[in-house]
């Protein structure tokens, strides 16, 4: 019952959670570099921590790491753990977990990480985000079954919209892109 024009920018921002293609990586600490996605709370917000480490497979992470979830990760201080791609965007997603924002924004979220492990991904956001309003953006079409709604944008315009099941029916645009990326999902 609000119009969005009476919102402050500030506030429309709290109101999103959102996952990057290009997140950032700070030289802080494992449990401080998620804790951060609920800036609000840090320092109160370490269940939720722990619980977002193991949603996305971070456990053996954190194990094998020399002070576990405190060690400082990064290449600026000397004493910091650098991480592959892969784990990097993990803790990115894991800071994604824990905002508590009601609409969650993915956009091509999981772009360092193989297909099949995108798609089991894809398969826990779902249930993260169960009634909730989730958009993802994404050119890897493995999450798309999960979506109540699919619009297919093509140089700037909405060309195709529906169920996965009634576009791949069309025989259009998401049915050919669908089909080419199909062995990456099976």
């Amino acid at each position: 019952d609000r119009s969005i024009l009476d919102y402050t920018q500030q506030e429309l921002k709290a109101l999103c959670a959102v996952a990057y293609q290009d997140f950032m990586k700070y030289s802080i600490s494992l449990k401080n570099n998620i804790a951060v996605g609920d800036v609000n709370h840090i320092g109160h917000n370490e269940q939720a921590v722990h619980n977002a480490i193991h949603i996305m497979d971070l456990d053996g992470l954190v194990a094998e790491l020399p002070d576990g979830i405190n060690t400082t990760l990064g290449k600026i201080r000397k004493d910091g753990v650098d991480l592959s791609g892969g784990q990097w965007q993990r803790i990115a997603l894991a800071r994604f977990i824990v905002n508590p924002a009601p609409l969650r924004i993915l956009d091509e979220p999981t772009a360092a990480i193989d297909p099949v492990s995108e798609s089991r991904m894809y398969e826990k956001f779902e249930q993260l985000c169960n009634n909730q309003t989730t958009i993802f953006i994404s050119h890897r079409l493995g999450s798309t079954m999960l979506a109540d709604h699919i619009f297919v944008i093509d140089q700037g315009q909405l060309i195709e919209a529906g169920s996965h099941d009634e576009l791949m029916s069309y025989n259009g645009v998401y049915s050919k892109l669908y089909d080419s990326q199909r062995c990456w999902y099976q």
